[in-house]
């Protein structure tokens, strides 16, 4: 049916079905990072000191579950680049894609 699946490599896990639009929600490191410190309230550095280990367990993830080596654009149909696109924006074209 009509229902959106968020989880860690959810994409993978669905990546075989029809009619499925999978897609990535990405910013820069930086970007990442000052959303993180604001979040949670850290400081910068202890912000960047997460966010690197969070994508250290999520690539490790990939590989255990998934054999995937490197996280590509191509595992996903449409990416949003989120440190150019606003939520509004990113909402929209998320819609956009899914209605076809």
């Amino acid at each position: 049916g009509n229902v959106v699946i968020m989880a860690h490599a959810a994409s993978m896990a669905v990546s075989e079905l029809r009619g499925v639009l999978r897609i990535l929600i990405t910013a820069s490191e930086a970007t990442r990072a000052k959303r993180l410190a604001v979040a949670q309230n850290l400081n910068d550095a202890a912000a960047l000191r997460a966010l690197r280990e969070s994508d250290t367990e999520r690539a490790e993830y990939f590989r255990r579950f998934y054999q995937i080596e490197e996280e590509r654009p191509t595992h996903y149909d449409l990416l949003i680049n989120t440190d150019v696109l606003t939520p509004e924006q990113a909402a929209g074209a998320i819609v956009a894609a899914a209605r076809g």
